[in-house]
């Protein structure tokens, strides 16, 4: 978790981003070239740390990307816990929360909630910040993008791997 000015910059030092997802994401970025936002959602979510996603099961793929080339593409660090950060950008404070586009919203959410089980904002925030997120509204492949592909199991498509072979992306197996 990030809890110091430190920790988020060293956080904004890290070459890479992760993302967790399925087979078809990554079908559809190489082949596309492009991909966007899912419908519905503005912002695609990439993380720092491998594992990001916690205990949600995404997919059994997971993409490191450079993290260079997806903030030359627009790619946006969260700054969780700066509260400019969330005045300036309530789209994406929604989108990591799914919810709450501010603390208003949020508190006026805990009003209906027994006293016992609300929270803060503050702790809220806290907690996403473990993700470590990166957002961006499209990601578009290029050579540069993707460093390696990592699939979880055995369960892969031979056509994906033909691709990646194709493209010269290294992967492995785990």
């Amino acid at each position: 978790m990030i809890t110091s000015i430190y920790e988020y910059k060293e956080h904004s030092k890290s070459a890479n981003l992760y993302r967790n997802t399925d087979q078809k994401f990554l079908t559809s970025l190489i082949i596309d070239k492009k991909i966007s936002a899912d419908p519905g959602k503005n912002y695609i979510s990439i993380s720092s740390i491998k594992e990001a996603g916690g205990l949600v099961n995404f997919g059994n793929v997971r993409i490191i990307f450079n993290k260079e080339e997806i903030l030359n593409q627009g790619g946006i660090i969260v700054d969780y816990l700066n509260k400019d950060f969330q005045l300036k950008h309530p789209d994406i404070i929604k989108h990591i929360t799914i919810h709450f586009s501010n603390e208003q919203e949020f508190n006026k959410s805990q009003e209906s909630i027994e006293p016992f089980y609300r929270s803060s904002w503050d702790i809220l925030m806290r907690f996403f910040s473990r993700e470590r997120e990166v957002v961006i509204k499209h990601i578009t492949y290029n050579d540069n993008l993707i460093k390696c592909v990592e699939f979880k199991d055995h369960n892969i498509s031979s056509d994906l791997l033909k691709l990646l072979q194709d493209k010269s992306i290294s992967y492995s197996i785990k």
